[in-house]
């Protein structure tokens, strides 16, 4: 989570940066999932997302990130794809 905010805070206008830090992603209306890799030294953490609950109907995508070493190989998709079908789970209709 540290190379997200980083790398969000690098590239974005301050204004503009709403990632999550791991206090708020902790927050009882946001739902948090990672994406690991094994490798031979332990698993690796390769992905991650999140999904914030705003109303009954209505969700939002937070903290998207795929590991700079692991991008190109869909994981992104796949995350996207978790948290869809999680809101969907969830009676959201919009994300």
């Amino acid at each position: 989570m540290q190379e997200h905010l980083q790398d969000m805070y690098a590239t974005s206008p301050p204004e503009s940066v709403h990632a999550l830090d791991m206090d708020q992603l902790r927050q009882p209306e946001i739902a948090f999932w990672s994406a690991w890799l094994p490798n031979a030294g332990g698993d690796v953490l390769v992905g991650t997302g999140a999904l914030k609950r705003l109303d009954a109907a209505h969700a939002e995508l937070k903290s998207m990130r795929t590991s700079a070493h692991h991008r190109g190989r869909g994981i992104a998709r796949q995350v996207l794809n978790h948290l869809l079908q999680e809101a969907r789970t969830r009676g959201h209709t919009q994300v």
